[in-house]
């Protein structure tokens, strides 16, 4: 999984763009379907949590790369 963009605007859902097992990358909304079974459960300013339930103790975070500095 690689997450390449996001938006979200407080008291909105939000979405991101990620990347799955090297395909083309594409939109998700927060509580849709990211692969599988696996949800995009929030969006946050820089990362995103994945998981099966807002619940699920196995979820992890995709985090936006770190600007390049000049």
């Amino acid at each position: 999984f690689r997450l390449l963009g996001l938006v979200g605007q407080p008291g909105q859902r939000g979405a991101a763009l990620i990347e799955v097992d090297g395909q083309p990358p594409r939109p998700v909304s927060v509580g849709a379907v990211v692969d599988g079974q696996l949800l995009l459960l929030s969006v946050n300013r820089r990362a995103v949590r994945v998981g099966l339930t807002q619940d699920d103790p196995a979820a992890f975070e995709l985090s936006l790369p770190e600007p390049p500095r000049e």
